[in-house]
């Protein structure tokens, strides 16, 4: 009889210590998911508006502040899997000045690995151009500038229409990695180049523009990437 009750009591308590720490359990993810939101919020930054018309006094030592200014990210999943990881920086009029203050410290004025990138090079103010970095788990994705590549790369300003990116592989230096920190040794490098007015004749980023997208989209996925601007009225841009 008395070793009855023992068992009672202790299948009694068993039940009790199991409701009370799947109770603990459920209680302890329910503030653990509370922080991780709270500080999401507070992790959440609106990506700065942005403008055409660069800043008079840009000089060599901002070129860090405004690499983060023009440059936006964004990944591709399936499901939970990541399928590619990308970076990119708009080479606009900013940019570019800041570019060119700092170029000789990495390539030295003239030089041949200057000009592949074509920051530099006049023939820059000739089409719209972004510097992208692709990591993808899966090497034979990484093809965005192969004519085969099941990447479509395009760019649209506002409401406009899709312009398809001419796409060309770079080869991946110490010297680039000076510029853009965040190629990685995984990273493949690309530079975007896009006309300077639609096949309608029709300017594809003019003083009103507001919204910026670039878009590498394939039937695995979409990345996205936006700058957002603040509409200048008349400006003095690039023109075919």
């Amino acid at each position: 009889m008395l070793a009855s009750s023992w068992i009672r009591y202790l299948l009694g308590m068993t039940l009790f210590l199991g409701r009370e720490m799947v109770w603990i359990m459920g209680l302890n993810r329910m503030v653990a998911g509370l922080v991780l939101l709270s500080v999401g919020w507070g992790c959440q930054t609106t990506p700065p508006l942005l403008s055409l018309r660069p800043q008079p006094d840009i000089e060599r030592e901002d070129y860090p502040r405004m690499l983060n200014r023009w440059t936006r990210k964004d990944e591709v999943f399936d499901g939970i899997y990541s399928i590619m990881y990308v970076r990119s920086t708009f080479h606009a009029p900013e940019f570019r000045r800041a570019f060119i203050e700092r170029f000789p410290d990495a390539y030295g004025r003239g030089s041949e690995e200057a000009r592949r990138i074509t920051l530099a090079n006049p023939e820059a103010e000739n089409h719209w151009e972004f510097f992208l970095t692709a990591s993808t788990p899966n090497q034979r994705l990484n093809d965005l500038a192969d004519a085969d590549s099941v990447w479509r790369v395009t760019l649209r300003a506002d409401d406009g229409p899709w312009v398809l990116a001419k796409v060309r592989l770079i080869k991946s230096t110490d010297n680039l990695k000076v510029f853009y920190p965040y190629l990685s040794p995984f990273a493949s490098a690309y530079r975007l180049e896009f006309p300077l007015t639609s096949l309608e004749g029709k300017p594809i980023i003019n003083g009103q523009t507001r919204h910026l997208r670039l878009r590498i989209s394939s039937a695995l996925g979409v990345a996205e990437l936006e700058w957002q601007f603040v509409p200048e009225g008349r400006i003095s841009l690039p023109s075919s």
